[in-house]
């Protein structure tokens, strides 16, 4: 009988036997990976490059009833949990070395009621999975500045996205969450459900239920400025504009190698500053939209 290592909630360490993980096994429709398992390097890799952890287990959850026969096993075994939407998180808590990662990364259905104008999406689910659905219906809803960034997670931490500036962040477009909790229930968090939950997770969920709007093509500037003091400069001043309303406003900045940045600004707002920061590179035209 061989057994597994695992690390616990205090991070001490316990050993699992092959029939405790064989239980595990037959209570999951998804696989069940160990290391040395085909397919465990490639499912253990993080968005994050730069991270390389090891969890002792990873459970590739199909659907809900996955989610709590993992949560109860961590909770009986009191084995350390992270759990894996759409693996976005720079800082990697999407995975844990040792411990127990829930992956919820194959529940990526996305499910639009145009008449309702809602959207559910499964927790592994990432926005442009729900742009590509939303879209065939003339929808979108306040996502991430990425098509690849979670639907879960980008709402559990606000969400800012290019519709931000009328349809406000992710969160406040959440209708309704299903929640796994700690103890193994399942519990819908809505405006009439679990009010307090819904209050304290506002986007924290396994299969979140959004609220698109109908929305045209966007269109926005891509600016390279060549020198930093003026980039700064110009993201200053757009941020202190009042944009249109009817208009998403967002800008960004990354320094590039050359001491250049970029970043998207709605195109009015930017239009009264064309020229204050000498662009080495300026692009306006009118695109479909998408996260």
């Amino acid at each position: 009988m061989s057994e597994l290592h695992v690390t616990t909630l205090t991070g001490g360490e316990a050993t699992l036997q092959d029939t405790v993980l064989a239980d595990l096994k037959a209570h999951l429709r998804g696989p069940l990976l160990l290391p040395g398992d085909d397919g465990y390097d490639t499912t253990r890799q993080l968005w994050n490059g730069m991270l390389d952890k090891r969890p002792a287990l990873i459970a590739r959850c199909m659907g809900v009833a996955d989610v709590l026969a993992c949560v109860n096993f961590a909770r009986a075994h009191n084995v350390l949990v992270a759990v894996r939407g759409g693996d976005h998180s720079v800082a990697g808590n999407a995975s844990c070395n040792g411990g127990f990662m829930i992956d919820l990364s194959p529940m990526k259905s996305v499910h639009v009621d145009p008449g309702k104008q809602t959207a559910r999406a499964g927790g592994g689910a990432r926005w442009g999975d729900l742009d590509h659905e939303t879209q065939a219906f003339g929808l979108a809803t306040t996502g991430g500045t990425n098509s690849d960034t979670g639907i879960a997670g980008l709402t559990l931490g606000g969400g800012i996205g290019w519709l931000s500036g009328k349809y406000g962040l992710a969160c406040d477009n959440l209708l309704s969450a299903d929640v796994v909790t700690a103890d193994g229930r399942l519990l819908t968090a809505s405006a009439t459900e679990n009010q307090d939950l819904f209050w304290g997770l506002r986007g924290g969920c396994v299969d979140p239920t959004g609220d698109p709007h109908p929305r045209r093509s966007e269109s926005g500037d891509l600016l390279f400025s060549p020198g930093g003091v003026q980039r700064w400069h110009l993201r200053r001043r757009l941020l202190r504009g009042d944009p249109p309303q009817s208009r998403g406003h967002y800008h960004g900045s990354q320094p590039n190698l050359d001491g250049g940045g970029n970043g998207f600004v709605d195109p009015e707002l930017f239009a009264s500053h064309r020229g204050s920061a000498a662009p080495s590179a300026d692009r306006l035209e009118r695109e479909r939209f998408r996260a």
